[in-house]
């Protein structure tokens, strides 16, 4: 691997199925770890089919000892069960005994130009993209560096980081997002006081005000502290700025918390009540906690209480929220905004780029204290 290749990002695009179909328009070359050349295959060919056989990856009829690199011609690009992506393939067998993982290798640049239009409206103004693809840049390094170096991969394709939609998500303002800011990361002091890139999260609508990363997430950052929000509301969606009330019961309460954390089934037997103890701005709930029918308690963090009874954050929207208990329902009312809250506002940036701001001004409002840095 190249030196360049080594700062690219690996994209975990899934992590264990039986087989996948791959093909690139102009042909690809099949390498080992060394980069020695296993096997080419021409662009005349139909998608090729790659399975896990025994302990070897059987690309078509050749069978391989993994991992491999699948490099495709220019103009370098692959479609994997369908979908686009730039960059090369990486396949490796996974823990399942017949199970694939394939990783997407792909340079910074590239791999946003996935991500910046799969986050933000690709129609939206073109400084909000900017500052979109800022954030998105720095969160992905962040990222790589912190976490990507005791794994194969780097980050994956959902919210679970940032959404990647590889070459779907692309389009002209995208790009010029992408090109305009190129290298571009954010920079905060850290804990030592030295300026360094830091997680820059971002979500949906704040709901008027974000909250400090700290309260959400467990870890301070200097640059992702609370700030007023006045830009979001006047052009958030009513069903996401006001959401409907939500109803679990107390059973699927239970069911979904000990599913997610099963050492609280351990420790409190089952849950007898849970009420919120702590709430940052604008009545965010930055903690929960938990009784169980034996007299112990837990403590849980609002956003992960949110997300372990939703999962997809499409019905719990944020941790803006008001809990009742009636009977054996609690019911999740006054919710407002959609995701954590930390960082930038997306409908905020949108609303300061109408506003004639440029992408710079967006991002010192929502990470206040942080500098661009050409990287």
């Amino acid at each position: 691997m190249s030196e360049t290749e080594d700062k690219w990002m690996r994209v975990l695009l899934f992590g264990n199925r039986t087989e996948c179909v791959v093909g690139a328009p102009n042909g690809f070359v099949v390498t080992n770890g060394e980069r020695t050349v296993e096997a080419t295959f021409s662009a005349t060919l139909k998608p090729v089919v790659i399975q896990r056989l025994e302990n070897r990856i059987q690309i078509g009829d050749l069978p391989l000892n993994g991992p491999v690199t699948l490099r495709p011609n220019p103009p370098y690009i692959f479609f994997i069960n369908g979908q686009g992506y730039r960059g090369n393939l990486i396949l490796s067998s996974s823990d399942d005994p017949n199970g694939l993982s394939a990783v997407n290798h792909v340079p910074i640049e590239a791999y946003l130009l996935g991500v910046v239009g799969a986050e933000m409206y690709s129609y939206w103004e073109p400084q909000a993209l900017r500052a979109q693809a800022v954030a998105a840049r720095t969160y992905a390094l962040y990222v790589k560096n912190r976490f990507g170096v005791h794994r194969s991969w780097d980050v994956t394709t959902t919210q679970a980081n940032q959404v990647y939609r590889g070459l779907a998500a692309e389009s002209a303002p995208v790009r010029d997002a992408v090109e305009q800011t190129r290298g571009q990361v954010l920079i905060c002091p850290d804990e030592t006081g030295q300026l360094a890139i830091f997680p820059a999260y971002y979500s949906s609508i704040c709901g008027g005000f974000t909250e400090d990363s700290v309260g959400v997430f467990g870890e301070r950052f200097a640059a992702l502290s609370s700030m007023p929000c006045p830009f979001c509301k006047s052009i958030a969606k009513d069903r996401f700025w006001n959401w409907v009330p939500v109803e679990y019961s107390i059973e699927q309460v239970q069911q979904k918390l000990f599913a997610r954390y099963p050492s609280l089934a351990e420790k409190l037997d089952k849950i007898a009540s849970v009420e919120c103890v702590r709430l940052g701005h604008i009545g965010r709930v930055i903690g929960v906690s938990v009784l169980g029918s034996n007299g112990k308690k837990d403590f849980l963090r609002g956003e992960d209480f949110r997300l372990a009874l939703d999962p997809s954050g499409m019905k719990l929207k944020s941790a803006i929220f008001s809990l009742k208990c009636e009977g054996f329902v609690y019911t999740f009312f006054d919710g407002r905004g959609f995701g954590h809250g930390v960082g930038l506002c997306q409908t905020g940036a949108e609303n300061m780029a109408r506003q004639e701001k440029n992408y710079r001004d967006i991002l010192r409002w929502y990470y206040p204290g942080s500098k661009i840095k050409p990287d």
